[in-house]
Formats: structure tokens, C-alpha cells, sequence
């Protein structure tokens, strides 16, 4: 692999690795599916930047983020594969 591709390959798995979700531009209703999606229950009682805070510090929630950085690593990988599968 020469060089230009091994820095291309290199930046897109940085890049990859720190996508992060962005849930504050949900809605409450919105952020009590999500919690549910990722295994932690919220009440419905709290306010929305008391349930922001409940979810950003859960295990869930961290354990997601890992999942999908390592998920978009992955994706990068196999694009830029996809992209150069002839030049070998």
C-alpha cells in the first residue's frame, strides 16, 4: 500500500473512531425511546436535561458509544477496501 492510501485509510478510521450520537436535539419522548433502545429506563418524570445527564452517565450509554465507534471503524475499513479491492 503506498503511502497516500495508508494516510487516507489511517485518517478515515481516526475519524470513524470519534463519532459520537447526538442526542440533546431530541425531544423527552424522544430520549425515553432511545434510553429504552440501549437498555437503561428513564423516568418520565425527570426533565429533559435531567434525563440527558441520567443517560450520558449510564453504562448503557457508554457501552453504546464504544459499540458504534467500533461499528464505524469497521465501516471505514471495509469502504476503503471496497474503494481500492482493484489496486492490488
Amino acid at each position: 500500500m503506498d503511502k497516500s492510501k495508508y494516510l487516507e485509510r489511517e485518517m478515515a478510521i481516526s475519524l470513524a473512531s470519534q463519532t459520537t450520537l447526538d442526542i440533546s436535539g431530541k425531544t423527552k419522548a424522544q430520549l425515553k425511546e432511545y434510553a429504552t433502545s440501549i437498555g437503561l429506563t428513564v423516568k418520565s418524570s425527570l426533565s429533559k436535561a435531567n434525563t440527558l445527564d441520567v443517560i450520558h452517565s449510564s453504562p448503557e450509554f457508554i457501552a453504546s458509544e464504544k459499540q458504534a465507534s467500533v461499528d464505524a471503524v469497521d465501516n471505514a475499513i471495509l469502504a476503503f477496501e471496497a474503494k481500492y479491492k482493484n489496486d492490488k
